[in-house]
Formats: C-alpha cells, structure tokens, sequence
C-alpha cells in the first residue's frame, strides 16, 4: 500500500515515514508557505519553524495534542518561542483548521500571568484586540450585525489603533473569514476570492497607528506603493483596489467618501494577435496528441484558459457539431461551434481513454489539468517555433475573434461566441481586424516610382 492510500485508509496509523518515503514536512511547508503569502506573512520566518513541528510527527497534523505543541514551543531556541507560537496559531488556523489557538496559548509558557489584586485586567487577546479597522461607531464592525454606516473622517479615534506588527494572528485572520465569507455568499468564482484575500491581507499589514487620522492618504499611498514598489502594473492596482472597497463596505460596514476610491489612469492596449500561419505553427509544435488537442481548442473555439480545464466529455456533442462551456466566466453558459476539422481528433481522443471526468486530467485521474500545465504548453509551443509568447494561450482566443472578423463574421455573433456580456468588449478586435486596414492605400503608393531613387540609395 502506497503512504497516499495510508493518508486516505480510515481507522489506519498515519506514518509519515512509511515506504515510500514522501517528503512530508516539504508537502506541509509548500502548503504553509502558500497560506502565509496570502496572509501577507512571508518573510518572518515561519517556514522553518513548521518544517521542524511535521519532522517530528508520526501522524497527520490534525490529530497532534495540545501537549505536543506545547512541549513544541518551549523547546524553542531563547527568544525564539513567540516566533514558534505564532507560527503553529496560523497554521492550525488556516492550513489545517484545529481549534488550536486558545490551547497554545493556556499550555504553553507563552501564557500570561494571573493577575494580581493590583493588576489591571487586560483584554482577551484572541478575540476582542482593537484592531486597525474597527470603526468609531457603537457596534463592531466584527460582530456583522451592525445597520449604522459611518460617514465622514476621521473614522477611528486615534487610540484605538495599534501597531499591526504587534497584533495577534487571530485578528487578521478572523477578519479576512468574514471577508471570504462575504465573498462566498455572493457565490463569486474562487479566483475573485483568492484575489479579494491577497488584496486585503497586504493592505492590514501596511496599517500604521496614524492610519485613522486619513483613511483617504493610507488608501492611496497604498495604491502608490503597489505600482511603484510592487512593480504592479495600473489595472492590477485598480484590481487591489476594488478588492479593498468591497473589504470597507461589506465586512467593516463603512462607507467611505468617494475620494477613498480612486482608481489609477490605465491605457488601452491592443490585443495580442498571431497571424494564422503562426498559429500553425503553434499548434504542431507539441508532440504530445493531448497538447495539441488543447491548443486546437485555444484557438478553434476561443475558449478562456480556466474553459479548457473544465472542459468534460459530456460537453462534446457530436451529432450537433457544437462543444458545451458549462459556467464560464460570470458563470455562463453557451454553446461554440465544433469545426469539422477539430472533431475527428476529438474523437479519436476520447476513444482513446482521454479522462474519465475531465476531458483534459493531469496525473491524478478524475482531476482536471492544471492552469499552469496548460500556460506551459504554449510556452513551449513557441519556445519550439520561435514565435513571441507575450499575451500567453489567452492571444489564441484573440487571434479567435480577429480572423472570424477577417472573414466577415458579424460582430454579435462573435459576442455569442467569446461569452461577452457587453458588446464594447468585442469591439476591441475592430482594432487589431487587417483586413479593411491593409485595403487602404498609404498617401506613399506611387510616390516612390516616381522619385528614381532604389533601395542601394536608403
């Protein structure tokens, strides 16, 4: 029995050092280290301190006892324990969700004092620290139950913000759930969650005490920052920036002026096209027959990368000559011709086994390929023909659009085709279409006969 049908057997020993070997503590970091990008915690060290905890296991994390992590954490290096504690908090918050916060925090020797007669009672650290976003209004923001809209600035008094880099994990975390939370109740895609997470994440982490006092400047110093120390280009700020407008609305219940959501001056970039014998090409480039099949489907029917990788058997009508998209992007349906020249490969690709749910799996049956499998294809397409990749598999479906216009095509079928909820969208391609441009003649045709000059003389 392999150790991934060990991991899957109930009522079995999890060994984490069974035969095969599997680099566990490498699969749990991988796992970890993906979580804490999205939190906005890399760089703290926290990697290493979950490598050492999974080398020490015998049994799947989730089963592991309050004692073992507390023991765990006070044999930590000196000064190191804080690190160690809150490096397990997030991960049983987040990668392996165990209510493990609360325990490491009562067994560990983290664990605060009792007061005294004398002292002052302080606050539960784990649920009712202010945080940097609570707002100036009688009811938390946190509580979710709230109706009031603040308006105005400045939004929170000045003393109740703290300095971000102090706070609990706890706190960051329980406020990007209620954002995830928020997002899954309008059933939005999983990549506009990971989107609205990431956004959000950095901007807590860039919080600063004097935040409150102008919520406008934080929000738009942010911005600058994405652009210029991040590198993200303006409609990727803009992107960030809707994500933390819907983070202020809809979670923290504010409602800012409009000055706090400006968005950043983008341009109009073209399209990037192949000409057809460069699509060619492409498409005969890959050896292997389902990387070409995926490629035919790029550009045959324009499909959207995250189309191809849904794409099932069932979604291939034959007798129709049509293929099936199945919640594309909006979670829209709709139909796209099967070409007489695509179908007898698709055929002889589903004969031959294909997959068994997915049309295109990757090494684990039932499992659609990934996106970056896919995006690799065509890099290696035209890594192989020499043709420039800029635009990614994405120029196949704009290369699409442009020759079905090149042919006469009516734009609103075009619109039908590509899944356009807007007709603006489509009209992009009126911009790249050759075939009225190179019909015009330039001011320059005959001018050059006349002059006698040739090309020696250039």
């Amino acid at each position: 029995m392999t150790a991934y049908a060990v991991t899957c057997t109930k009522n079995r020993p999890f060994n984490y050092h069974s035969a095969p070997p599997v680099d566990w503590p490498g699969i749990w970091a991988g796992k970890f280290r993906r979580d804490l990008a999205t939190l906005g915690k890399t760089g703290y060290g926290y990697t290493p301190v979950l490598r050492e905890f999974i080398t020490q296991l015998h049994h799947h994390p989730k089963h592991t006892s309050t004692e073992t992590v507390a023991a765990f954490i006070q044999k930590a290096p000196p000064g190191q324990r804080e690190r160690y504690r809150e490096a397990l908090t997030i991960f049983f918050s987040t990668t392996v969700p165990v209510r493990f916060p609360a325990d490491i925090l009562q067994n560990s020797p983290l664990k605060a004092p009792e007061p005294g007669p004398n002292s002052v009672k302080q606050p539960d650290s784990r649920v009712t620290t202010t945080h940097p976003l609570r707002r100036n209004c009688a009811e938390s923001a946190l509580s979710g139950h709230s109706e009031k809209r603040c308006n105005g600035k400045p939004y929170l008094q000045s003393k109740q913000i703290h300095d971000p880099q102090n706070n609990k994990p706890e706190e960051k975390i329980l406020l990007l759930e209620k954002l995830k939370n928020e997002v899954k109740a309008r059933d939005y895609s999983s990549s506009t969650l990971r989107n609205y997470v990431m956004a959000v994440s950095q901007f807590l982490e860039r919080l600063r005490p004097e935040s409150s006092t102008n919520w406008s400047d934080m929000f738009k110093e942010h911005l600058v920052w994405l652009r210029d120390k991040k590198g993200l280009a303006a409609s990727t700020v803009n992107n960030h920036a809707a994500s933390l407008s819907f983070f202020f609305e809809e979670v923290l219940a504010i409602k800012p002026g409009d000055d706090l959501f400006v968005r950043m001056k983008t341009g109009k970039p073209l399209p990037r096209i192949h000409s057809r014998e460069s699509v060619a090409k492409i498409i005969s480039a890959p050896r292997n027959v389902k990387h070409r099949l995926m490629l035919m489907f790029a550009y045959g029917c324009g499909l959207r990368l995250g189309e191809i990788q849904n794409l099932q058997p069932i979604d291939i009508d034959f007798d129709r000559k049509v293929v099936w998209v199945r919640k594309g992007k909006g979670k829209k349906d709709r139909i796209i011709m099967l070409d007489q020249d695509i179908a007898p490969f698709v055929a002889a690709w589903m004969k031959a086994g294909c997959g068994r749910k997915y049309l295109f799996e990757g090494y684990v049956p039932g499992k659609a390929i990934s996106k970056r499998t896919i995006e690799k294809v065509y890099d290696n397409a035209c890594s192989k023909t020499g043709i420039d990749n800029q635009g990614g598999i994405h120029s196949l479906r704009h290369s699409f659009a442009t020759h079905l216009l090149e042919q006469g095509v009516d734009l609103r079928y075009i619109q039908e085709l590509l899944g356009h909820s807007s007709s603006k969208t489509t009209e992009i391609y009126t911009h790249v279409a050759a075939h009225r441009i190179i019909a015009i003649r330039s001011p320059i045709a005959g001018l050059l006969k006349t002059t006698g000059g040739s090309n020696d003389e250039l």
